[in-house]
């Protein structure tokens, strides 16, 4: 078993490994062709470690800013490495996707008030307010799928909004 050494930064010093050919090109993802020098392979597998492990830019501000919230600093790392070693880096990589949490806790809430309404309101005022609020429709679009004055509408909905208001004080816990 063939045994090289690579060069691999922890915070601000290297350490060296000893590592077979076999695992090290497994290790980085690098082929390794039969007609290569030791030398050869070394190099490649040392220039795939410097790229995915040596980046001593992202290893400080990592170790400075790893409990920072927010994606400004993540930006603008990527982007002052991708100016300066010219390659590309995968953004979306970097970020958490809430997105389907987020969906679910909207609809979530949506239908909370779409029940709390429809149980605290009579079935043409629950229409009234669930269409206002949750479909986000105007006063309007309402008169106008109901064939009523918008004037009448208005009216309704402010009513509503009082009684709407009266109710939620009364439901409190607090």
């Amino acid at each position: 078993m063939n045994l090289m050494k690579f060069k691999i930064r922890y915070d601000n010093k290297f350490q060296e490994l000893d590592l077979s050919v076999e695992d090290a090109s497994q290790w980085v993802n690098v082929s390794i062709g039969n007609e290569m020098t030791e030398a050869e392979i070394h190099d490649q597998i040392q220039e795939r470690i410097d790229v995915l492990h040596n980046m001593p830019e992202y290893n400080q501000w990592h170790r400075e800013n790893r409990h920072i919230g927010g994606n400004e600093h993540i930006k603008a790392t990527v982007e002052r490495l991708t100016h300066k070693r010219g390659d590309s880096y995968n953004l979306d990589a970097l970020y958490a996707d809430n997105s389907q949490e987020e969906e679910r806790e909207r609809k979530y809430q949506d239908e909370a008030i779409r029940g709390w309404l429809s149980e605290s309101l009579k079935p043409k005022e629950a229409a009234l307010a669930i269409a206002i609020i949750s479909d986000r429709m105007s006063i309007q679009e309402y008169a106008a799928l109901i064939d009523d004055k918008e004037n009448n509408v208005s009216h309704r909905w402010n009513r509503l909004k009082r009684k709407i208001a009266k109710k939620f004080i009364e439901k409190r816990p607090f």
